[in-house]
């Protein structure tokens, strides 16, 4: 989606296209047209970057004659390619009214680059999250069908019910209580009950959650507010609020999260398996059934 941004004047010949922001002394004293001491006189110079570093990497100033050392400072380079660092409080005292010129140039330069930056971040983090909302809302219609005709053939049936009810109220866990045989007594004295796990319901999760709630929220905080919005109002944004936007736009991810996973356990709770470990749940948990309720638990596991 084309995006016009406010243009910035183009940079004049001694200027870089981009400002630098050097992480490591290495990182300006490694370019060509560094010196480590330079003259000021008869010279012209723009800030080209800066760096802030920790006291341990502290830098001397590179000009003629100063050599304070600072944290705080800036590469300029000279209209004939020669580049040097300089503190920020040795541009002042050396430069004067020409460093204010300079560094007034350079923060203009450095707020609308910033600004540039979070706004492309922006505009490509909502095309992103519309295009997988969009994606994942198609996906949930069918995997939010598929596990309502799951739960209704086994709601169909009141024993059955309950028991698959349990089941997601133990997280999906195919667990009951029985009688302690007469060696368990033995050995657990005093124990009359222990309980047995015949397996696991994957994709429990998606027959636990509403889809209709998910498929809600995914259309109205999401896809909409995301497709309402207009790519060129965004550009007038202050930065605060645009850093906001990314904000919002992360827990809009979160909700398209949310939806994918559903329709990954949707998967899951389709597998033959997951309905064959719950007839044997049913069996030794003694869940009374009917014809009708097995022949339901096995069209299922695919075995009738």
């Amino acid at each position: 989606m084309a995006t016009q941004f406010t243009a910035i004047p183009p940079p004049s010949s001694f200027e870089e296209e981009r400002l630098i922001l050097f992480e490591t002394p290495k990182d300006f004293r490694a370019r060509h047209g560094y010196q480590e001491i330079i003259s000021l006189e008869g010279k012209k110079f723009t800030i080209i970057g800066g760096y802030r570093f920790k006291k341990i990497d502290w830098q001397r100033c590179g000009v003629s004659g100063c050599k304070q050392l600072h944290g705080n400072g800036y590469v300029i380079r000279s209209t004939e390619g020669l580049e040097t660092n300089i503190g920020h409080c040795c541009g002042q005292t050396l430069l004067g009214a020409e460093w204010k010129e300079m560094f007034e140039r350079f923060e203009t330069r450095r707020k609308k680059e910033a600004l540039e930056s979070v706004l492309s971040r922006v505009l490509s983090t909502r095309d992103a999250t519309l295009k997988q909302a969009e994606t994942a809302q198609r996906s949930l219609e069918v995997a939010a069908s598929k596990v309502r005709g799951i739960v209704s053939t086994l709601e169909s049936f009141g024993p059955v019910k309950r028991a698959f009810r349990d089941c997601l109220k133990q997280r999906g866990s195919l667990a009951y209580f029985r009688s302690t045989t007469e060696d368990e007594r033995q050995m657990f004295r005093g124990q009359t009950t222990v309980r047995e796990t015949k397996g696991h319901i994957d994709g429990w999760h998606a027959a636990s959650v509403d889809s209709s709630w998910l498929a809600r929220e995914l259309r109205f905080r999401v896809i909409v507010p995301l497709t309402d919005i207009k790519p060129e109002e965004l550009g007038g944004l202050p930065l605060r609020e645009l850093e906001q936007r990314l904000r919002d736009f992360s827990s809009m991810g979160a909700i398209v999260q949310m939806a994918e996973v559903y329709v990954e356990d949707a998967e899951k709770l389709g597998r033959p398996l997951n309905w064959h470990k719950f007839e044997m749940y049913c069996e030794a948990s003694k869940v009374r059934m009917d014809a009708q309720g097995y022949r339901a638990l096995r069209l299922l596991a695919g075995t009738a």
